[in-house]
């Protein structure tokens, strides 16, 4: 009875270490995915957008985005195929559209995908700033090379609470080892059947002292969701390319705190 009970205790013991064990590796992850992720920020001097105002052009769609910390506005201008002019406007809790200067009636699904059309653009245009959101869950992966250079890979998901409607969606980051730029990212997604796509940045400059650059859009032949194999595919010169993701007339105003 009493060497049952020691064994017992004993399994009871290494189970509270192997749980420490995950937990301690768990944190060990994030710490090191948020060590790299200042990193860029920092490189990119991305820190400053979130005290300011940016305008630029995507898609002959015109952006207004002001950003105070954790509140925002963000503002789409644009004329559709008919020549009415469209604009949408966003705040954290209440999307608006008017056309031709006439207030529209949105039902709460058409103004989600406003909104969430608005954000998914801000996001990528204020990388690797947007990693810094309350909603972002990191983790360290590895260390890789790309095109002889040596990258730092970090996983990003998205709490439910805070993430919006595509928190399901998985991210890929690769930060340069010295420069500690973010030079290649990769997701995949839910909508419309699903799938992944590889961004490779291009033409970087600076605006304000805040790096932004551009990117060309690749999707895997196979269509296949899986993130970690899609830089060797982009080595190998075997990934399609959707779109080029190009931000123009681009005006930075940083506001002082």
């Amino acid at each position: 009875m009493k060497l049952r009970t020691t064994y017992s205790f004993l399994g009871f013991i290494l189970l509270l270490l192997s749980c420490g064990g995950e937990h301690q590796q768990d944190s060990t992850q994030t710490q090191t995915a948020e060590h790299w992720i200042n990193k860029a920020i920092e490189a990119h001097g991305s820190d400053a957008l979130e005290h300011a105002e940016v305008i630029f052009t995507f898609r002959e769609a015109d952006y207004l985005v002001k950003k105070d910390g954790h509140d925002f506005y963000y503002q789409r201008q644009q004329v559709d195929t008919s020549g009415r002019r469209i604009i949408d406007q966003v705040w954290p809790d209440s999307t608006y559209r008017t056309v031709d200067g006439k207030r529209q009636l949105l039902t709460p699904k058409k103004a989600n995908a406003i909104s969430e059309s608005i954000h998914s653009v801000v996001y990528f245009a204020f990388l690797p700033q947007a990693l810094k959101d309350p909603a972002v869950q990191s983790a360290y992966i590895d260390q890789t090379q790309v095109k002889g250079e040596m990258y730092h890979r970090i996983k990003v998901t998205f709490d439910e609470e805070n993430g919006g409607q595509d928190h399901e969606d998985e991210y890929l980051y690769w930060i340069h080892d010295t420069k500690h730029t973010l030079d290649y990212l990769a997701y995949n997604f839910q909508v419309n059947g699903g799938g992944a796509r590889f961004r490779a940045a291009e033409n970087p400059r600076e605006i304000a002292n805040v790096r932004f650059q551009d990117y060309k859009n690749y999707k895997p032949v196979d269509e296949g969701k899986e993130l970690m194999r899609l830089d060797s595919l982009y080595e190998q010169d075997t990934l399609e390319l959707v779109s080029e993701i190009q931000l123009q007339n681009i005006e930075v105003a940083i506001v002082k705190e």
